[in-house]
């Protein structure tokens, strides 16, 4: 013990065993008398030598402020001022001591003031902080790094108090479109959210905060740009800053859910074009028969004794046109471009939708005179068409105000521009990001398909052009269609065809569709001497005893295909199946589809006018001589 004796001389009253507790103490003890404004230490514990790291005799010898690091020297005398002066400052405080050895040393100093004397004792207690600020600084670098990670995470984090957001980390301020976490900060999560997905949020995060154990949920979310982030949010309930909160931890997988709903929907468009294309083969056989026996009546009675089989032809034609529709998903249709005039099939369309238009809403057009496009100008039509009737459906029952619908057609540097605008409801973000999406209707159940707009979009690209829109809700909509002007060409002009009646020849007619194969050779018949087989095997041995000068065959047969009738013609009659061409339905299988993009025989597509089969004819039988 140091200087016992003295303690009991100088701190009146203090019992011999509290001295002797002090000694041994882990907090070190000093007693500075202060008389006159100087200072005397009156004892100081072994405990408070080592923690000061100087001797008794050394504390003894220099002012208290000696021990202390120079650069809080200044602020604990004003401290010592102060309260000496009698003012109400705090009497436990941290500062940083120097030892003899020049060693820095974080210490805790707690003090008391008592009358003695003239003067006053100041009995002081220092704790050596040491391990506690290694620790304080690890846990401060722990929480730094922690933070780092936090700000870094490529995933978003959000703290949510009574639904609003009180933290988001830059992922989030990314994920939502936001420049900075201020525009998140107070808002709440469910005004952030898409409108559908919000009953299953709001019946998610009360039990969240009880702390049940909720599985990950994606929801989708509205973008300060209008656009939708969908994200997978894993929440659960902590403490942050004393309260109670959730904390959610956010996935982008928009482009996860892009890339996931594109093999969907490539899986739904292959089976699709599958269903498609055996719809359309069972539909057009049957079809074709019909098509050539009213084109057959027509040469017989007169389109003009008889409109009603004009009628029934157009009908026939319609069919045909909705069967190519639905081929269209499995393999856009590219046939029949040419140079179209825009402008021209524009102003068509919209005579055929004038009825519909007239007793909705006014229609105003500025359609200009437009360079030609390189596209068929019968799927244009159609495009055309059908965004009119999008923007009639698009108009509400009831309004104060007439409805307007704006057509436009006009030509920006090297490419054609069509507009279609209405004044209508508008579309939500969150539609107007599946408008053209296969399948996806507002229309009531029964009422629409979902089709039109992504028929319309896949003609468009396959012209090289594009289709965009733009909507708001309450507001009306624009559909803005794009091609590339055709490349301007200066073709030699053609000598007008000379009609020459072709030689009367011998003709197979290859068909299982039994009633198309004679309709066929009832309209052939009246130049040529044509022959009927209804099956492959049948026309091989038609082919086998002799000659024909032409074969119209089916591609798709039961039990001997046409393009197996073909491999065996070609094997046993060598220089025979040049005179082929095919008639297909469009139920090609991958090995057949393959074939006919090998041969250079001609094709028709079911239904086809009699015009061309015997188009085809005649080249057939030219080219044989």
């Amino acid at each position: 013990m140091v200087e016992g004796g003295l303690v009991e001389r100088e701190l009146v009253g203090l019992e011999s065993a509290l001295v002797e507790a002090l000694g041994y103490a882990h907090v070190g003890i000093t007693v500075w008398m202060v008389e006159g404004g100087k200072y005397q230490l009156s004892y100081a514990s072994e405990t408070a030598c080592r923690i000061l790291g100087h001797p008794v005799d050394v504390l003894r010898r220099e002012h208290p402020l000696f021990f202390v690091a120079p650069e809080f020297r200044a602020d604990l005398a004003d401290r010592t001022r102060r309260r000496l002066a009698g003012e109400d400052v705090p009497s436990h405080f941290e500062t940083v001591v120097l030892t003899a050895e020049g060693k820095r040393k974080p210490i805790e100093i707690g003090s008391a003031r008592t009358p003695h004397g003239s003067g006053e004792a100041i009995i002081s207690f220092f704790r050596d902080i040491s391990d506690r600020r290694v620790t304080e600084e690890a846990l401060a670098r722990s929480e730094a790094r922690f933070r780092l990670l936090i700000e870094k995470s490529p995933d978003g984090i959000v703290v949510l108090r009574e639904g609003r957001l009180v933290y988001a980390n830059p992922a989030v301020v990314r994920m939502f479109g936001y420049a900075r976490s201020e525009d998140l900060l107070g808002r709440s999560i469910v005004d952030l959210t898409v409108p559908e997905d919000r009953p299953i949020l709001l019946s998610r995060l009360p039990a969240v905060a009880a702390g049940e154990s909720i599985p990950p949920q994606v929801y989708r979310g509205l973008r300060a740009d209008g656009g939708i982030v969908t994200a997978e949010i894993v929440s659960l309930a902590t403490e942050f800053e004393g309260t109670s909160v959730v904390l959610g931890f956010a996935r982008d997988i928009t482009e996860r859910e892009r890339l996931r709903a594109q093999a969907i929907q490539a899986d739904r468009m292959a089976t699709l074009g599958f269903l498609a294309a055996g719809v359309a083969h069972e539909i057009n056989n049957p079809l074709a028969y019909l098509s050539v026996l009213l084109q057959s009546l027509e040469r017989e009675v007169g389109p003009a004794a008889e409109p009603r089989l004009t009628d029934a032809r157009q009908a026939v034609e319609r069919i045909a046109a909705i069967v190519r529709d639905l081929r269209t998903f499995s393999r856009p249709d590219r046939a029949e471009i040419a140079s179209a005039d825009v402008s021209r099939v524009l102003a068509s369309a919209l005579k055929m939708a004038d009825h519909e238009i007239k007793h909705r809403a006014e229609l105003v057009t500025a359609i200009e005179v437009v360079p030609p496009v390189a596209a068929s100008e019968a799927r244009l039509g159609q495009v055309f068409l059908n965004l009119l009737v999008n923007a009639i459906q698009a108009l509400p029952e009831e309004s104060d105000v007439r409805p307007v619908i704006r057509v436009s057609a006009r030509a920006v540097g090297d490419r054609v521009v069509v507009e279609v605008t209405d004044s209508g409801v508008g579309m939500t973000p969150t539609v107007r990001a599946r408008i053209f999406d296969p399948f996806f209707t507002t229309k009531p159940a029964g009422a629409g398909t979902g089709l039109g707009l992504s028929i319309c979009r896949d003609i468009i690209n396959a012209y090289g052009g594009d289709i965009t829109v733009e909507s708001e809700v309450g507001r009306g909509s624009t559909f803005r269609v794009s091609f590339p002007t055709a490349v301007s060409t200066s073709p030699a002009v053609a000598e007008p065809p000379v009609a020459v009646r072709a030689p009367r020849a011998r003709i197979l007619v290859v068909d299982d569709e039994a009633l198309l194969a004679m309709a066929l050779q009832r309209e052939l018949e009246r130049e040529h001497d044509v022959a009927v087989a209804t099956s492959g095997r049948q026309a091989l041995e038609q082919l086998q005893a002799a000659s024909f000068d032409c074969v119209l065959c089916d591609v798709m047969m039961a039990d001997l295909s046409g393009v197996d009738l073909y491999g065996e013609v070609k094997r046993l009659r060598p220089g025979q199946e040049a005179r082929f061409v095919f008639m297909t339905g469009g139920a090609c299988t991958p090995r057949a589809t393959a074939f006919l993009e090998s041969v250079a025989n001609p094709r028709l597509d079911k239904p086809f006018a009699i015009e061309a089969v015997d188009d085809l004819v005649r080249r057939t039988l030219a080219a044989s001589v």
